[in-house]
């Protein structure tokens, strides 16, 4: 999406409940947002501002799982072909 990931971390525990497990942003995730993917076993992968043009040629496929209205910054479910990202959150380093 075009904005942080500080700003659309609301949403985080939301998915978690709901079993998402891998987040991909732009930024540091606030702590509560943080803590719910480390509970819950789960990724926070961080990817460079400004390259979405380079790193839509690892998307095979997109679907909107949630908050749909917010357009841009709308949750997606990706499916991704070795797209390089940095692990900054995992069971490892919480």
């Amino acid at each position: 999406g075009p904005t942080t990931s500080g700003r659309m971390a609301f949403g985080i525990p939301f998915l978690v409940r709901r079993g998402a497990r891998i987040f991909i942003g732009k930024g540091p995730l606030p702590t509560a947002a943080a803590l719910a993917v480390a509970r819950a076993g789960g990724l926070y992968l961080t990817a460079v501002g400004g390259c979405g043009a380079y790193y839509s040629r690892f998307v095979k496929s997109v679907r909107t799982v949630a908050f749909d209205e917010l357009g841009p910054e709308a949750a997606l479910k990706l499916e991704l072909d070795s797209m390089p990202l940095k692990v900054a959150l995992s069971p490892q380093n919480k």
